[in-house]
This record gives C-alpha cells, structure tokens and sequence, in this order.
C-alpha cells in the first residue's frame, strides 16, 4: 500500500507509527521524509526523526 499512497498523510503518519513499533529501522526514514515533505512542520513527527537520527 505505501506506494500507492505516498502522498496521503494521514496514511503515511499512521505507517510511521506502525513502523515505530514494528522497529522497522530502514523503512522508517523514508517514510518519515515523505512525510515531511507534505507536512514540514508537524512537531510530532520531527521528534520521531530526530529520535531515529540521534538512536542510528
């Protein structure tokens, strides 16, 4: 389903809390990104990334 809805942000913010949980390491990053490239701005998932950069 990612594929197909990279530009749907509830879809993409959802799948990044799902991979959080998951542990899902790799995916994470670029899910995260096309995320923000939606919503810049999102304060909730900006500290998810930087938990993810300050954890890699």
């Amino acid at each position: 389903a990612y594929p197909a809805l990279r530009q749907n942000k509830d879809f993409l913010k959802s799948y990044i809390y799902f991979l959080r949980e998951e542990g899902e390491r790799l995916i994470i990053k670029d899910v995260l990104n096309d995320y923000l490239l939606i919503e810049p701005t999102d304060a909730e998932i900006l500290e998810i990334l930087e938990e993810i950069n300050s954890n890699y």
